[in-house]
């Protein structure tokens, strides 16, 4: 029965233990927060390989209706992608976001003062990573980039060295945003 069972293990986000001088998730898009495992187990697809392709949670439902020839979907609006080894193409980036939620909090606990929190908490954020580096778009200005090839724990932010990859990350992200219909667009 193990074999014809499909066991799918993840998370929907990392936990920083004070890298970068971050600690708790929900503020930041290190990769210490957004890389999560992602293991399955289905003997007749995946055979016990490492698959080092960039991924992201919304590309688990189109495999799954792939893996189980549930062919009566239409997924042209979904924004996921069928994983490999299903498929050979690679994702070329991927995208995490961050989004506001003080009120949440302050409802959450009113007990508690969290002014000290309200910049951090009201910061929108985005983050286009590819293998190689990030940039992190931050509504209040804060944005990052990194070399991830480089400086795989994000030590250095380079933001101000206005490379060629920054310019590149920056136009496939706005490209990424305007993919959406406009009933689903969320814009900034």
């Amino acid at each position: 029965i193990l074999d014809d069972t499909i066991i799918l293990i993840t998370s929907d986000h990392g936990e920083p233990f004070a890298e970068n001088g971050h600690l708790g998730h929900g503020y930041f898009l290190q990769d210490t927060l957004i890389k999560v495992p992602l293991i399955i187990h289905y003997p007749k697809l995946f055979l016990g390989k490492r698959i080092e392709d960039l991924v992201q949670t919304v590309d688990l439902f189109p495999t799954l209706v792939e893996v189980l020839n549930l062919g009566d979907y239409n997924l042209s609006d979904c924004q996921g992608v069928t994983l490999p080894p299903l498929k050979n193409k690679s994702r070329e980036f991927i995208i995490s976001e961050r989004f506001k939620d003080m009120y949440r909090l302050k409802t959450k606990y009113p007990h508690l003062n969290l002014d000290h929190m309200e910049d951090l908490e009201n910061d929108r954020k985005t983050a286009i990573r590819t293998e190689k580096s990030k940039y992190i778009e931050s509504e209040l200005g804060n944005d990052e980039f990194y070399n991830i090839s480089k400086d795989p724990f994000e030590t250095k932010n380079l933001i101000s060295s206005k490379p060629e990859t920054l310019s590149k990350l920056k136009s496939k992200l706005q490209t990424w945003r305007s993919s959406f219909k406009s009933s689903n667009k969320r814009g900034k």
